[in-house]
């Protein structure tokens, strides 16, 4: 049993990948841990402050956080859980910033 814990605490790698024109479909994606019975994954608002329920991925390894808000800066984290559903820890996390766009195309550039 404590082999099996140790396993499933290995460590979640999570990025975060955003769809342009789609800011509130956020993709997260991590590598899997060794014999876990699923993933959860979890949105902050607040710098971690405090957590949104967990959304079951399943045993995904990538999920699609709905209707995220496109305003401010977002932390997401991943944990994988056992059989009991139970999560262990908590492993890895991103972020996504909404109200970061790329700057405007410069405009009235020559050669002289």
């Amino acid at each position: 049993m404590i082999v099996m814990l140790a396993m499933l605490l290995c460590f979640i790698m999570l990025t975060c990948f955003v769809r342009l024109g789609l800011a509130a479909d956020i993709n997260t994606a991590w590598d899997a841990s060794t014999g876990a019975a699923g993933y959860k994954v979890q949105m902050s608002a607040d710098m971690g402050a405090t957590w949104s329920e967990p959304r079951d991925a399943g045993n995904n390894t990538t999920f699609i956080w709905k209707d995220a808000p496109d305003t401010g800066l977002l932390l997401f984290r991943a944990a994988a859980y056992n059989q009991s559903q139970e999560v262990i820890r908590y492993e890895a996390g991103a972020w996504y910033n909404g109200s970061w766009k790329p700057p405007a195309s410069p405009t009235g550039l020559g050669l002289k």
